[in-house]
Formats: structure tokens, sequence, C-alpha cells
């Protein structure tokens, strides 16, 4: 055998042994966390000048097309002759002067039709709702 070859076999590591897994240690207690120093300030250098620090610098934003936003309008603006409205006046007798006794039926008979709106009609729809949603629920079992 050659020198070289007995070198190279006593380099030659040998079969790996099968390895026993050993027990971990202990986890040892925290220390208590200090309060963070105050920053280092840079020393002057060996020249005696100072060293300043330069901000970082960015690249500036991209900006987008707007084109995307002003091609639709969102509404129609206004027509530039707007119809008049002395119609509605009229026809609601706005510019006439009030009868009181003609206000007084008016008034009364609105609160009638307010009572038994509240009081017959409103409890009537709540129900058949309420009917509704119980014919639903059998529907779908």
């Amino acid at each position: 055998m050659d020198p070289s070859q007995i070198a190279a076999q006593k380099a030659k590591p040998a079969a790996p042994k099968p390895s026993i897994p050993q027990p971990k240690p202990a986890a040892q207690p925290a220390k208590p966390q200090t309060p963070p120093s105050k920053p280092q300030v840079q020393q002057p250098a060996a020249g005696g000048k100072k060293v300043q620090a330069k901000p970082p610098t960015f690249d500036p934003p991209k900006v987008i097309d707007d084109d995307y936003f002003t091609d639709e309008w969102l509404f129609e603006p206004p027509p530039p002759e707007v119809r008049s409205r002395r119609h509605i006046e009229s026809i609601l007798h706005l510019s006439e002067p009030k009868n009181s006794q003609q206000e007084t039926v008016v008034d009364g008979t609105l609160r009638e039709l307010k009572r038994i709106y509240e009081n017959s009609i409103k409890p009537l729809v709540n129900f058949f709702k309420k009917l509704h949603e119980i014919y639903i629920l059998i529907m779908d079992c």
C-alpha cells in the first residue's frame, strides 16, 4: 500500500454510532430586560472633523394616470335653463290667503286618518307579515 492511501484510511471517519438523545438542559430563567440605552453618538474622526449623518433618499412616487377618473360623469350637470316653479304654487294654493276654518277641518281629518292607520291598519300589516314568515318557515322544513 501506498503511504498516501494509509494516511487516507486513517483520516477516514469510522461508521457513525447510533446516537442516544441527550436530555435538554433546563431553560434558564429570563433575565430582566433593561431599558434601551441612549443611541450611540458617533465620535469625531481621527482628523477632528464631526461626522454628519445623511438622511435617506427615496425614489419619487409613481403617478397614476388620471384619465380613468375623468372620462365619465357620475351624474349629469344641471341644464342651462330651468323651468319656473310658479305652477307648483298655483296647484298647492300657496299664494292664496289661508282660511282658518278650512285648515281646522283638514288638520282634524289628517289626525283622524293617522289614528285609524296606527290603530287598525298597522297592526293588521304586522300580523300578515308574521303570518307570511311562519308560512315560509313551514314550507322550508
